[in-house]
């Protein structure tokens, strides 16, 4: 690795002793804007002199690099420092601080339109203006999207420490690397993905005090917020801490490139003010589908630390989803469910999930001991897996409230799921009120299709509201005896070595070590 490092910090050496040198003042309060243009007519990498800051607007930066250890300053009444047009525009190893402004469009780097192979690296962003980065103008700003959006861009090793509404405000862009950033102490989100943002990787980068906790407006504070964008987005080995909304944000998108293929995981968030990771395939009640989506290998512990009763949770599938596998997540201590799939509107429909293997711990609100505050929560979808899933309060974490284990549920507005769901070897101990439960249209537990081999202890361990504890099966060739444990009434014996015309197996009809047993059915020659 340390050879690796040396041969990088060669090439950059020798880069900066082979590229043209801005001329200009570096004030910070002379305009230098005509030194960069007539450095970059002259060569194709301009370098920038550590100790010297430059003040400068709209530089059109066309295929070319812009390397260096100077600051550059864009002054308040241009829309950005550099422009990247053309193939392959490099900046790398500045300091930006621009002039104070509000609004759009102020941005230190703006992708220009068509602009193709941008890299964007090892700069540090400190600028108190709208954003550090940006594509087309919001439409909603009266903007425009771009004809030709920009793709291939690379963000990388970037520090982004200003106060900037939204480090990213990435609309127009495809084929988007954005990796191994810190990003701190913005104002709104740090990631904002807007109108045809496809093919996307978000991956190592570090969230920190993401948006003002004490908004007061509709304008969301995530790490990574998309709409209308998403297609194929893959979200991996980042960590959040503490934003003043949710983690990570993932709704639909308009027209028939719905989001789908949508990958979260490997990520740590913690203390987040609502959800940890929010997926919202329902926009504006028009029945947008997500689809192929998994979300995995997630820590997520102390999301929801406004303690909204109403709807904000560990993960939260809300709206219209299919084709979806929720596995091997640890989500601890959120004050809300752990898991929550809801299929939320009339008309909708959810299908096709497998929610397996995830660690629901200390899930809830302290005193809100509804059925729903649950450590996974499933209401009105068909077709689900439920397995291998361990939902448990644990008294040594943090806010032991988790009221249900696990609870299956239809709503009103939904489909009531069919018998193709199977929910078995699943763990739930010492919740509140309930461990394993299901509310299926009427109590009919018989709409899911399997339903075995759970273990519950604790309060209210019944498996379903109108059934009795679930019983255990065995297998042998002779009743129990005395010595070999304890047994409940309903239990069964299979017997394994039934010779012809012998006894099928023998049930348990009083509890007891070893219990009275009875024989059924004949095995016929």
């Amino acid at each position: 690795m340390g050879l690796r490092f040396n041969a990088l910090a060669l090439i950059k050496k020798n880069q900066e002793e082979n590229a043209y040198p801005v001329k200009g003042k570096g004030d910070g309060i002379t305009d230098d804007t005509e030194a960069f243009n007539q450095a970059l007519s002259i060569s194709d990498v301009v370098y920038v002199p550590k100790g010297k800051t430059y003040l400068i607007g709209n530089v059109i930066v066309d295929g070319k690099k812009i390397i260096g250890h100077g600051k550059i300053k864009k002054m308040n009444s241009a829309e950005c420092a550099f422009h990247l047009k053309g193939n392959e525009a490099t900046i790398e190893g500045l300091i930006f601080i621009a002039q104070a402004s509000v609004g759009q469009p102020n941005t230190d780097i703006k992708l220009g339109e068509g602009a193709k192979n941008c890299k964007i690296f090892n700069n540090t962003f400190l600028s108190p203006i709208y954003s550090a980065i940006a594509g087309a103008v919001d439409t909603l700003q009266g903007g425009v999207p771009y004809a030709t959006n920009a793709s291939g861009v690379l963000i990388s090793s970037n520090v982004f420490k200003g106060p900037y509404a939204r480090p990213m405000h990435l609309h127009s862009i495809d084929n988007l690397t954005i990796e191994t950033n810190i990003i701190r102490d913005c104002n709104y989100d740090a990631i904002r993905l807007r109108e045809n943002d496809g093919y996307c990787i978000i991956n190592a980068n570090q969230f920190i005090n993401i948006g003002d906790p004490a908004w007061v407006d509709d304008q969301t504070r995530d790490a990574v917020d998309t709409y209308w964008s998403g297609d194929t987005l893959t979200i991996t080995n980042n960590i959040v801490r503490k934003t003043a909304f949710a983690g990570f944000d993932i709704k639909g998108i308009v027209g028939s490139n719905m989001s789908r293929r949508i990958i979260i995981s490997n990520n740590q968030i913690q203390d987040t003010r609502y959800n940890g990771i929010h997926i919202y395939g329902d926009v504006d009640n028009n029945l947008l589908y997500l689809d192929s989506v998994i979300i995995s290998d997630n820590i997520i512990t102390g999301c929801n630390q406004n303690k909204n009763a109403s709807g904000s949770h560990g993960i939260h599938l809300k709206g219209c989803a299919k084709y979806v596998n929720i596995h091997d997540n640890i989500v601890t201590s959120c004050f809300g469910r752990g898991i929550f799939v809801n299929n939320a509107y009339a008309g909708s429909i959810q299908k096709s999930f497998k929610v397996s293997g995830n660690l629901c711990v200390n899930n809830g609100i302290q005193n809100v001991t509804g059925d729903a505050e649950a450590g996974i929560n499933i209401t009105g979808v068909d077709g689900v897996i439920l397995t291998n899933n361990i939902c448990e309060n644990d008294p040594t974490l943090p806010n032991p409230y988790q009221a249900v284990g696990i609870y299956m549920r239809t709503t009103d507005t939904s489909v009531t799921p069919s018998k193709t769901g199977l929910v078995s070897e699943n763990i739930c101990r010492n919740n509140l009120v309930k461990q394993l439960y299901t509310d299926l249209s009427g109590n009919r537990a018989d709409n899911i299709a399997v339903f075995k081999d759970n273990v519950q202890s604790g309060v209210g361990a019944i498996n379903r509201p109108s059934w009795q504890d679930q019983r255990s099966t065995f297998f042998g060739s002779t009743p129990p005896a005395v010595g070999d444990g304890a047994f409940r009434q309903g239990d069964i014996i299979f017997n394994v070595g039934a010779a012809s015309n012998g006894k099928i197996g023998w049930v348990c009809t009083a509890s007891g070590n070893p219990g009275t047993w009875k024989a059924f059915g004949t095995i016929d020659a």
